[in-house]
């Protein structure tokens, strides 16, 4: 990637690697099969669902939208308490009529957006809404109590599945970097979902971004000359 002192070769087997669809991979293994350090292969896996968050953000839901609240953590917390070690979020989806997903997004829900009881305030939903809902938006359903979140649903079946490959991959997340792996999982199950390549599709949006930072550097540079040049 621009910048990057590690081998474009290095990148590329990163990019196929993160890019499987039966688990992805973490940063040791990765570390191991492209032989560098679990710092940087940390900040290379990173770095890629960078790049996955940003084109998510490009596609927010439209039409019918249903969402949940649901946390992340431990099984046995409290029913009507939030642990410290629970983390929120709303998995949403634009679906069809027959209620199957066509585009999956969960977002972590800041905890002053929850209520003691562990339901989700207005503000959660408005935010929400503006910043991952198109305007044109039909109709919009968010379930904002957890507990009734228990019934079987597709969207609790994706939400136990991601639960399950983040257990199973990384072996278990703090609330810090979590939105990265969500992020991370939805894409995936998207390009899944559409029979869209992964790997064609995150190898020509890093080209895309690598190609938009090179042009923004070059034009930084002849800013600086120019102006170097006046003074």
């Amino acid at each position: 990637m621009e910048g990057s002192r590690t081998d474009l070769r290095k990148w590329l087997a990163a990019i196929w690697l993160i890019s499987r669809t039966d688990e992805g991979i973490n940063a040791v293994k990765l570390s191991v099969i492209i032989q560098v350090t679990y710092k940087t292969a940390w900040a290379m896996l990173h770095k890629l669902r960078a790049v996955m968050g940003a084109a998510d953000a490009e596609c927010p839901l439209e039409h019918d939208v249903r969402a949940a609240l649901t946390y992340y953590g431990s099984e046995h917390t409290p029913l009507f308490e939030l642990h410290p070690k629970e983390h929120p979020y709303l998995i949403a989806a634009s679906v069809n009529p027959d209620n199957s997903p066509t585009y999956v997004k969960m977002k972590q829900v800041l905890r002053n957006h929850l209520l003691s009881d562990k339901s989700l305030l207005t503000a959660g939903r408005t935010a929400f809404v503006s910043q991952h809902v198109s305007s044109n938006t039909s109709k919009i359903n968010i379930m904002k109590h957890h507990f009734r979140f228990r019934r079987p649903d597709v969207l609790r079946h994706i939400a136990d599945q991601a639960r399950s490959w983040i257990n199973k991959t990384f072996h278990g997340l703090g609330g810090k970097y979590l939105q990265a792996y969500l992020d991370e999982y939805c894409y995936r199950y998207n390009l899944e979902s559409q029979h869209v390549s992964i790997w064609e599709r995150l190898a020509a949006q890093c080209l895309s971004v690598n190609t938009f930072i090179a042009l923004a550097w070059r034009r930084r540079g002849r800013t600086i000359g120019r102006i170097t040049h006046a003074a």
